[in-house]
């Protein structure tokens, strides 16, 4: 999936926490497989008392958030002068919880 489709994907989804899997790399290699960011739906969740923030790379506060602070490949990593940048995006998918 690319930055777009994760977008499009978040903006169609009926839950208010969002849980988004992806590969986080430095300069060219993933070197924290299978990471979790967590994009909030709604502004204020009833569940975000189910996170354990230290299980998952960052949170975004909404779409817009993730959208602009999210790091999506090797050149905007390079643009943004940041070391690490999601590789690849794998899954997007309702958060349940981390208990």
């Amino acid at each position: 999936m690319n930055k777009e489709q994760v977008i499009k994907a978040l903006s169609d989804m009926e839950c208010e926490i969002a849980e988004v899997i992806c590969d986080i790399s430095r300069g060219g290699s993933v070197v924290f497989p299978n990471e979790s960011i967590l994009v909030s739906l709604v502004s204020e969740p009833s569940n975000d008392d189910l996170v354990k923030n230290n299980e998952h790379w960052y949170w975004c506060e909404s779409i817009d958030d993730f959208n602009e602070g999210i790091v999506y490949g090797e050149d905007a990593a390079r643009e943004a002068y940041c070391n690490h940048y999601v590789s690849d995006f794998k899954e997007v998918k309702e958060f349940k919880t981390d208990f």
